[in-house]
C-alpha cells in the first residue's frame, strides 16, 4: 500500500466502493463494461484519486480508491456517478430513452473503509436492486 506524504503529515485513506446499475440498465452494463473502465479512469485522473482496484462484474462496479483527505469521499462518488452517467448518455444517446430520462446508476453506494466481505457485497447489490424494483414500479410496498 501506498502511503502518501505532504507536510510533516502521512496519510493512507483508502475506500471500498460499490456501484450498482439501474435493472433497466443491466443489459447495456454488460456490453459497456470496457468502456466504463476507461471513463473511471479519467474521472479519477481528473480528481486526482488513485484507483487500487477496479472490479466489474455483470452486476456492479467494486472500486477501491484511495482519496486525499481534501477531498470528501462522498462528493468523489458523486463525482464518478454523475460524470459516468452523463458519458455514457452523450455516447450512446438510446440509453437515456431506455432508462426513462433516469441516472445510470441506482441512488445509493456502499462506501468502507475496510475489506468487504463477498457477502456483504451480495447483500447490498440484492436490497439495491429490488429498491429499484420498487421505485420502478410506481407502486407502495405496503399495497401487497
Amino acid at each position: 500500500m501506498k502511503n502518501n506524504y505532504f507536510s510533516d503529515i502521512v496519510w493512507h485513506c483508502n475506500y471500498q466502493l460499490v456501484l450498482v446499475p439501474r435493472n433497466m440498465a443491466t443489459s447495456a452494463f454488460c456490453i459497456l463494461r470496457r468502456e466504463l473502465e476507461t471513463i473511471f479512469a479519467d474521472i479519477c485522473h481528473r480528481l486526482e484519486v488513485d484507483i487500487l482496484s477496479l472490479e466489474i462484474s455483470p452486476n456492479h462496479v467494486y472500486i477501491q480508491l484511495s482519496i486525499h483527505p481534501r477531498n470528501s469521499p462522498l462528493e468523489v462518488v458523486r463525482s464518478l456517478k454523475n460524470i459516468s452517467s452523463s458519458e455514457l448518455f452523450q455516447r450512446y444517446s438510446g440509453l437515456l430513452h431506455i432508462l426513462e430520462g433516469k441516472s445510470f446508476w441506482t441512488d445509493g453506494c456502499l462506501l468502507y473503509t475496510k475489506a468487504l466481505s463477498k457477502q456483504t457485497i451480495q447483500n447490498y447489490i440484492g436490497n439495491q436492486l429490488e429498491a429499484d424494483w420498487w421505485a420502478g414500479c410506481n407502486c407502495a410496498e405496503n399495497s401487497l
